[in-house]
């Protein structure tokens, strides 16, 4: 072991296997066993980031290309916590939806006498 290299991959195996067999497990590539720990930080509760800085991945992306689909929210999660949001929310009642608004239109004035609306004769 060096500064530059703080493990040998044949260190970790070997101490894997002991380790395996201590546990009576049968062995497996280190890669599952680190995708298995990161399965049960997920199931555990960890969020994204939690997760993603414990594996040392560079950005929550990686993370959530790997594991994203271990994560347990769904379209269906998301969408009823949006929809309680809003009920929770007391709305404005002097807004209205722009579709729903009123139609405005010019003021009445009644026409001149002996003179059409459009005529600006003097």
């Amino acid at each position: 072991m060096t500064a530059e290299h703080p493990f040998d991959p044949s260190t970790v195996r070997r101490r894997a296997r002991a380790a395996w067999k201590k546990s009576s497990l049968s062995p497996t590539r280190l890669h599952e066993a680190r995708d298995t720990a990161a399965s049960f930080m997920i199931a555990a509760g960890l969020n994204i980031k939690e997760t993603s800085t414990y594996m040392a991945h560079a950005s929550v992306t990686i993370t959530l290309d790997r594991y994203g689909h271990l994560f347990p929210s769904s379209g269906d999660e998301a969408i009823a916590k949006v929809d309680a949001y809003f009920s929770s929310v007391q709305r404005p009642t002097h807004l209205t939806h722009p579709c729903k608004r009123p139609s405005v239109s010019a003021p009445s004035r009644p026409a001149p006498s002996g003179r059409p609306l459009g005529d600006r004769s003097a």
